[in-house]
């Protein structure tokens, strides 16, 4: 129920910015004038009362109340403050729920805590690092497929320039990345196990990978007798995830 209630989120957020682009472009001709508070309440009251704008604000009054993101129940409004990459999580969460629906997976989210392994330390008091926790895991038959999120250029960097003409700092960020979505992948016994490290991008960069038919790449290692597989993908935001979808599904040998 978790992960349908994040992708109503996710397109609520789409819609939005979809019906703000279309006002603005409506208006690009006009003079800037501030508005007074006699025209703001005329505009609140009878202009903007479409169902985006009424699910809008019906998300920010459960936030109010304690129901949403800025409260301590389960994710059902939109929070007052929301970090890109709680919302790029979010995002990555709604399009692998189309996934999971389509083929049967059992989706488990890290937003909700169902995917955290607690880590072991002798003495328990020692250490740093007190559990892993992946942000999407699908589990279906035999096989577990692990999804990191990473609000970061790096994917579209990459695209660009050379990995060695990249800055230090990004090639570092990277390997971390990769090293992090890898430690993820000892957690499940399954014999097929995918890690998925998933960063933004913009819908034209999309496209032009879909063209250049380099949506994603794929690498795998040896973990002893089994192999993970390693798949390296950007999602655009702003996309509708059943466009999505289907090349998530041709990244995983679907």
């Amino acid at each position: 129920m978790g992960y349908r209630v994040n992708a109503l989120l996710g397109l609520w957020f789409l819609q939005l910015i979809k019906l703000c682009r279309e006002l603005l472009e409506q208006v690009q001709d006009v003079p800037a004038l501030r508005p007074n508070q006699n025209k703001l309440n005329s505009w609140m009251f009878s202009r903007f009362h479409t169902e985006v704008f009424k699910s809008g604000i019906q998300a920010v009054e459960w936030t109010i109340d304690d129901r949403g993101l800025a409260g301590l129940s389960d994710l059902q409004g939109l929070p007052w403050i929301l970090s890109m990459e709680v919302f790029f999580e979010a995002w990555v969460e709604t399009v692998v729920s189309v996934l999971a629906r389509k083929s049967g997976g059992q989706l488990k989210s890290g937003r909700q805590r169902q995917t955290i392994t607690p880590i072991s330390w002798t003495p328990p008091y020692s250490g740093s690092q007190r559990y892993l926790l992946p942000d999407i895991v699908i589990e279906r038959g035999n096989e577990t497929i692990i999804f990191d999120a990473k609000y970061k250029s790096h994917f579209e960097e990459l695209e660009t320039s050379s990995w060695h003409r990249l800055e230090q700092k990004i090639r570092e960020q990277h390997r971390a990345d990769l090293l992090q979505v890898l430690a993820y992948s000892t957690i499940p016994e399954s014999k097929k196990i995918t890690c998925c490290l998933v960063y933004p991008c913009r819908a034209d960069t999309w496209h032009s990978l879909l063209r250049r038919e380099r949506p994603f790449h794929k690498a795998s290692v040896r973990a002893g007798s089994r192999q993970v597989e390693l798949i390296l993908t950007a999602f655009p935001m702003g996309l509708d995830p059943e466009e999505i979808e289907p090349v998530v599904v041709q990244a995983l040998g679907g």
